[in-house]
């Protein structure tokens, strides 16, 4: 195998992903490095096992934890008792909630980025992570991943795609790392490339300036959460039937509603608009949820 760069592994994805986070603005608590604004390294890693395992796992006590989780983003190792990326039941597992595009995994991951990872960094890290697809002589050019809840693209398609729904990209990215990509020694030597540090006890900073720079007219769309979340189309279609009965019940009540002011929730396309999300995440879809 060649021993060219990039690889994209777990580590390396981890990484990426720690470059996007918030800003940290509140003092560290000192419990395995843990902050309270929940951005450290070991929460970040903390919420991914949680999203690949789906459910919650138990709050790791080991002071070893924060030596595994540094160690996986240096692509040291590929897993540990708490890094179980490993495990095969969790993979297959994992594997049919991102093709069955299971509800609960998706909003998981729409928690996930709300809560720890900034909004103005959200493009540039979806654009990264195309660039060391794209650039990964590992990757088969066929690789599909996908850019929507029902498409995907070919690797070599990735760089022309103008609109990304994140959630959906960044589960399906997980998915193929750890169904194709256990090794994540593989990565070791794209992280010494992308990384420095000033001196032998000092933290790694990244230093790669020109990554995530290529795909400037990308646009991203979210899963929102909430009032003006993702619904299925049952669900659709029942809060269309509810508002038309208290459409009807308001007419006899002297209150009577415009059909148009009912039927702007249901859209073609089984879309929903949030007119209150910000302009870029501006389409909210409710494609086979389950």
């Amino acid at each position: 195998m060649s021993d060219t760069i990039p690889r994209l592994t777990g580590g390396i994805l981890f990484g990426l992903i720690l470059e996007a986070r918030k800003r940290k603005e509140k003092v560290r608590s000192g419990y395995l490095g843990e902050s309270t604004d929940g951005l450290s390294e070991t929460d970040i890693m903390k919420s991914l096992i949680d999203i690949f395992t789906g459910e919650t796992q138990q709050q790791p006590y080991e002071n070893s934890f924060k030596k595994n989780v540094s160690d996986y983003k240096k692509c040291v190792i590929s897993s540990a008792t708490y890094i179980p990326f490993d495990n095969q039941v969790n993979i297959n597992s994992f594997k049919d909630s991102i093709e069955q595009n299971k509800k609960d995994t998706i909003e998981s991951m729409s928690m996930f980025i709300s809560e720890k990872l900034s909004e103005q960094k959200l493009k540039w890290l979806v654009s990264a992570i195309i660039e060391t697809i794209c650039n990964d002589e590992t990757i088969d050019n066929s690789e599909n991943f996908k850019v929507s809840f029902n498409e995907s693209k070919s690797k070599q398609e990735l760089l022309e795609v103008e609109v990304i729904e994140i959630e959906s990209f960044l589960l399906d990215v997980m998915r193929y790392i750890f169904v194709n990509k256990l090794d994540n020694t593989l990565g070791k030597l794209t992280f010494e490339s992308w990384y420095s540090q000033s001196g032998e006890r000092a933290p790694w900073k990244f230093t790669n300036g020109e990554l995530g720079q290529y795909m400037n007219g990308l646009e991203l769309t979210r899963y929102i959460l909430g009032n003006f979340g993702a619904q299925t189309d049952s669900i659709v279609e029942q809060k269309y039937s509810e508002e038309l009965d208290i459409e009807v019940e308001e007419k006899h009540k002297g209150n009577i509603r415009s059909d148009e002011s009912v039927k702007q929730q249901v859209l073609n396309n089984s879309k929903v608009i949030n007119q209150y999300a910000h302009k870029i995440y501006n389409i909210e879809h409710v494609e086979n949820l389950n």
